[in-house]
């Protein structure tokens, strides 16, 4: 099994410092400055987001087979 890639974990402590570092990507002053709204509007238009009912008609409930 490879180890390594791109996938880094980190504690919120040191997410934390690489944020007060200015380390993260993310733009933190205009995210704050966002009213509630605007905060609304970007996460309706990430296509990512899908917050749809589920639809549990055609759910089946079985047992699960043994191993």
């Amino acid at each position: 099994m490879k180890k390594g890639g791109t996938i880094v974990r980190r504690s919120a402590k040191q997410i934390e410092a690489l944020r007060r570092r200015g380390a993260s990507r993310t733009d933190w002053k205009r995210v704050a400055a966002m009213s509630e709204a605007e905060l609304e509007a970007s996460i309706a238009a990430d296509p990512d987001d899908v917050h749809e009912p589920l639809d549990w008609t055609k759910a089946v409930k079985t047992l699960p087979l043994p191993k």
